[in-house]
């Protein structure tokens, strides 16, 4: 049996992380045509086996680490999609006899703040060639995102106005949100808060404390497509919380034109909101707990200030083009990528 030219592993058990999105990382690569394997890594409780088109679905689990080292002695070299941790961690567990570079792609708690409290051991070099830029550039440099299907109709999820919180909520975070939105929903009656994660009980008891119990919705996680679908139809989104993401889930909210407010101080979601501001797509940065009603009520509103920060926003989400991905990608790792066209040469 002769080698593949090329192992993907890519971890998708992080919110906003998708099946579809290492097809097209696979795509970017080269292709199967080309010589790439994928496997992509779930949540443990996600269906294990073959999925089509050459893609492999295992759930992470204590045997991961020595799969993937067998998997990798197959391949010529490795390429893993994830956040730095998991870069590290399987890049040691494969060992340096197989050559190994890191796509960055997950705002995950290792990146930023945990990295100043307990240094992760050393991921492989990244694609992209930015191993010396914040985290938060390596990462959303390295995501990509299908704008047309922001355009494309689709039916409203949601039967009514709603704000989005697309994470978990969690802890002070949480409660400081459904504050924030009780004070919101006594000026906007017909506003619910869609969560799209399962159902917290703490969290629903801590809404019905504040009299907006029957105004807050837990709608579970959403796949890719109807995330689209969520996007495009609330009236703001606010991210919050400790939950790992991937790139790709922030530029679909500015592809959609969703107005974005970071409420975070810290954790991966911080480390979004500062890129967010840093290119004018939330230009108001991380609001202080007492003024994220203030700030969502602004959303809402949609006057000049926030019209001009969408359109920042989809002028980043057209620089981030999955055609223009994989063209940086040809680029930055010529050894890597490789197209289909020139492989059939």
């Amino acid at each position: 049996m002769s080698r593949a030219r090329l192992l993907l592993i890519d971890a998708i058990d992080t919110v906003g992380a998708d099946i579809g999105d290492v097809r097209d990382r696979a795509a970017a690569l080269g292709g199967r045509r080309a010589g790439v394997r994928a496997i992509a890594i779930a949540r443990e409780d996600a269906e294990h086996g073959a999925s089509q088109d050459g893609l492999t679905v295992w759930c992470r689990g204590r045997d991961t680490a020595a799969r993937l080292r067998a998997a990798a002695g197959e391949c010529e070299r490795v390429v893993i999609a994830g956040g730095d941790a998991d870069a590290a961690e399987w890049a040691a567990a494969i060992g340096a006899a197989t050559p190994i570079r890191h796509w960055p792609t997950t705002f995950a708690p290792e990146v930023g703040w945990s990295a100043r409290i307990t240094r992760p051991r050393a991921r492989p070099a990244s694609l992209f060639a930015d191993d010396g830029a914040p985290a938060a550039d390596r990462i959303m440099g390295g995501s990509g995102v299908h704008r047309e299907r922001a355009g494309r109709g689709r039916l409203g999820l949601w039967d009514g106005d709603y704000a989005l919180v697309p994470l978990p909520l969690t802890g002070v975070a949480g409660e400081l949100l459904l504050r924030a939105f009780a004070t919101v929903a006594g000026e906007w009656s017909g506003l619910d808060l869609v969560v799209l994660a399962d159902a917290q009980p703490a969290m629903a008891r801590a809404a019905e404390a504040l009299r907006v119990g029957t105004r807050v919705h837990f709608a579970g996680a959403a796949a890719r497509e109807a995330e689209w679908a969520w996007w495009a139809h609330a009236s703001a989104a606010v991210i919050t919380g400790e939950s790992a993401f991937a790139g790709g889930f922030v530029l679909r909210a500015l592809a959609s034109s969703c107005p974005l407010v970071v409420a975070a101080s810290a954790g991966p979601a911080a480390v979004a909101g500062d890129w967010l501001a840093r290119h004018g797509a939330a230009p108001w940065g991380a609001p202080a707990a007492g003024d994220l009603a203030a700030a969502l009520a602004t959303l809402i509103e949609r006057g000049e200030r926030v019209e001009s920060a969408l359109g920042e926003g989809r002028a980043i989400a057209a620089r981030h083009d999955a055609a223009a991905l994989a063209a940086r990608l040809a680029a930055a790792a010529p050894d890597v990528a490789r197209t289909r066209s020139r492989e059939a040469a």
